[in-house]
């Protein structure tokens, strides 16, 4: 329904305002964001090779997607930053103030806090510093080899191996598991912390997941006092295997 009225508006037949594009979202829409699988998490091996491997083809297009990567934002939010967008006291941080996504015109961020500021890493910083350099306060920070706006198609042209919202996930997950409470991730997402908490339910209880196989590791350990059940050392030792080779010849028989 959205590619026709786009097809209209395109054309010079719609006499009004694109129906889809100015609709308001409904709440109870919005919150039917499901728990994502670690599978679609890329490891940072995985995002590091990749862009990686971009850096040699097109350094410009792997700084975004690193930005990307460190700080959280939207392909369409990428998009719309301005070089004014960085605040560097008392910290480094990024004001995501519009989103603009492609063929649509620019508007508030999708994050129902509206305006959000995200801490700049040293190396997200370095990257931002590194595109701000010679552009006017209100210029696109990221922009492609003419000096423009950049554009979904020239990013397509350099596929990751993965989803570029994955970089989002990525982010999300990176901070989760350096301790970053629950309502500060969700801040920086521009997300409800229970957004949050079921999006990335499983990354929450990694922790927990870890310390339980550490407590069957020690459990099972030869070296510990072995228990009944399926915490014992089943494998057969020399004498269990001297004891079971005799039970199978049997008892010697005289003649």
């Amino acid at each position: 329904m959205s590619a026709l009225f786009t097809f209209a508006t395109d054309q010079g037949l719609l006499q009004q305002p694109h129906p889809v594009r100015t609709m308001k979202k409904i709440p109870e829409l919005s919150q039917t964001q499901r728990s994502i699988s670690p599978n679609d998490i890329p490891t940072p091996e995985g995002v590091a090779a990749a862009i990686r491997d971009l850096r040699s083809r097109r350094p410009d297009v792997a700084d975004v997607f690193e930005f990307m990567s460190l700080t959280g934002v939207r392909w369409g939010e990428v998009r719309a930053i301005r070089v004014n967008w960085l605040v560097e006291i008392p910290l480094a941080q990024l004001n995501v103030e519009r989103s603009h996504s492609d063929r649509y015109a620019e508007k508030d961020p999708k994050s129902w806090r509206g305006t959000r500021p995200i801490p700049l890493s040293p190396r997200a910083l370095k990257i931002f510093h590194a595109h701000a350099e010679g552009k006017s306060s209100d210029s696109y920070l990221f922009t492609n080899l003419q000096g423009g706006q950049l554009k979904v198609g020239v990013v397509r042209k350099f596929p990751l191996g993965f989803r570029r919202h994955a970089l989002r996930h990525y982010a999300a997950s990176t901070w989760l598991r350096l301790g970053t409470p629950v309502h500060e991730v969700a801040e920086y997402l521009g997300d409800e912390a229970r957004t949050v908490l079921k999006v990335y339910a499983h990354v929450l209880g990694e922790g927990q997941r870890r310390d339980f196989v550490s407590r069957l590791t020690a459990a099972e350990n030869e070296d510990r006092p072995r228990h009944p059940g399926h915490l014992r050392n089943t494998w057969p030792t020399t004498s269990d295997q001297s004891r079971q080779s005799t039970n199978q010849r049997g008892p010697k028989m005289g003649l």
